[in-house]
């Protein structure tokens, strides 16, 4: 914005210094207009090609981030130590600034090139434009002062108009990245799609979840997860969901959550379809705990509640002692503003895997959500943390739905249901006593985890 207006009022000068010299000899006006249209188309090519080019050397400032972002971690500092990565993560990050600095010499030498045509080109249109001043002087056409009067609008006319098409190709230049942005800016939101239904509230708070006729690829496969996919995942009722990796279990639990929704098909909540819902009014029913737990860096309290002061502090504490966070709450002095992490505090805190994982817990367990979805949320636990958090589970989800995801086949014994899914499909339902009776491939599932167990046993008292 700033340069157009640069651009009209350089424009209303250029007007002013053509009037003048139009007077002495339009030809001369028609030189100056050629010549740096010229240079003007010079100049617009290059920025052109700077923004195709740039669209190439993307992925390469990606790279650059990512590189930077993972040797300056700490997160990755005991694999870099440990297994020596960071040489070859530094030859990797040189690697790609050479390969993004041949992108940028490439960009300069197509405006070196505008530049350089540009200098020859007013090289000859100076030569031509003071020639005939000079001339038109000593033949006595015009007087010493017309001549001053027409070098002096004819050098300030060339820098004006040199200036007006370089904010001209400048704003060109710009509008191809405002159409990205709008390209960008046009993409549908989450939350589309005209007037919402809001949330039903049901008695009991029973909420059903239903898949009907669903199919489902990730954006850029062809490969479906599920294909015309139907299940009911029963109010008030806790259900676990197992399978081997890459059945669609987490794949599940995205779409319940509406991280994604189907290809084809429809998921209903008591009916009707998901989508109809304001997104934040479905989400608020939820309280998720998923595979990676990620803590911000901020208090421990604000950690839980996601929430800045005015917490609930009855419930807050009923949070920490559920997820066994007790023992790390009091040996930090039960100070809810507890900074976690050392990304922004000198005293933060770092915690282990195990408390992360309750931390998480506790966050799904303040909100307090109608429907309860936990996506193995006790891969970093101990035995007797596990062995209490799904009696708590199994307390807190009362009169709730739960969806419990595990790859302990032993965990789920406290839900209502339990299905198996393979292959994109509830391959078997039941009770955890129902499914090892059928002899299927949950008992298959069961008895290699049993057996594993009662090895490792077995050695450890060896």
């Amino acid at each position: 914005m700033t340069q157009l207006f640069v651009l009209s009022a350089n424009g209303v000068s250029a007007v002013f210094y053509l009037s003048v010299l139009g007077k002495l000899n339009f030809l001369i006006v028609l030189l100056l207009i050629a010549d740096i249209y010229m240079v003007y188309l010079l100049r617009e090519k290059a920025s052109k090609y700077e923004v195709e080019i740039s669209r190439k050397a993307s992925p390469f400032g990606r790279r650059q981030r990512y590189l930077t972002n993972v040797m300056g971690n700490l997160a990755y500092g005991k694999d870099l130590r440990i297994y020596g990565l960071s040489n070859i993560l530094l030859e990797k990050l040189i690697l790609n600034h050479k390969s993004r600095r041949k992108i940028d010499v490439d960009i300069q030498k197509h405006h070196y090139g505008a530049d350089l045509a540009e200098s020859i080109l007013s090289c000859v249109r100076d030569i031509i434009i003071y020639s005939y001043l000079i001339c038109s002087v000593l033949e006595g056409r015009i007087s010493i002062a017309d001549f001053t009067m027409c070098f002096m609008a004819a050098a300030t006319l060339t820098v004006t108009l040199e200036k007006v098409f370089e904010d001209m190709a400048f704003v060109k230049s710009d509008l191809f990245r405002i159409d990205e942005m709008r390209t960008f800016l046009d993409l549908p939101n989450e939350d589309e799609g005209g007037p919402k239904e809001p949330v039903p509230v049901p008695q009991a708070d029973h909420y059903e979840i239903t898949f009907r006729h669903v199919s489902f690829h990730y954006p850029g496969t062809d490969e479906n997860v599920y294909t015309d996919f139907n299940f009911t995942i029963k109010a008030g009722k806790k259900l676990a969901i197992v399978g081997i990796n890459g059945a669609g279990k987490t794949t599940l639990v995205k779409l319940v959550t509406r991280l994604y929704d189907p290809t084809e098909g429809e998921i209903l909540l008591n009916g009707t379809d998901i989508r109809r819902f304001a997104l934040q009014d479905y989400r608020n029913l939820l309280a998720a705990v998923f595979q990676d737990i990620n803590l911000f860096a901020m208090t421990f309290q604000e950690n839980i509640t996601c929430e800045e002061g005015g917490a609930d502090g009855e419930r807050l504490l009923a949070a920490i002692e559920e997820a066994g966070l007790s023992a790390f709450y009091e040996q930090h002095g039960k100070n809810p503003d507890l900074p976690l992490t050392k990304y922004l505090y000198h005293d933060g805190v770092d915690v282990s895997g195990g408390e992360k994982q309750k931390i998480g817990i506790a966050r799904a367990l303040y909100k307090n959500g109608k429907i309860l979805i936990f996506d193995e949320p006790t891969a970093a636990l101990d035995a007797h943390a596990e062995y209490t958090l799904y009696h708590e589970l199994a307390e807190i989800s009362k009169g709730r739905t739960l969806l419990f995801i595990s790859h302990r086949l032993a965990s789920t014994r406290f839900c209502d249901e339990i299905a198996l899914i393979d292959g994109g499909r509830v391959a078997e339902l039941g009770t955890h006593e129902e499914l090892l009776e059928k002899k299927g491939k949950y008992y298959q599932m069961f008895m290699a985890q049993k057996k594993y167990y009662e090895e490792g046993e077995a050695a450890h008292e060896a």
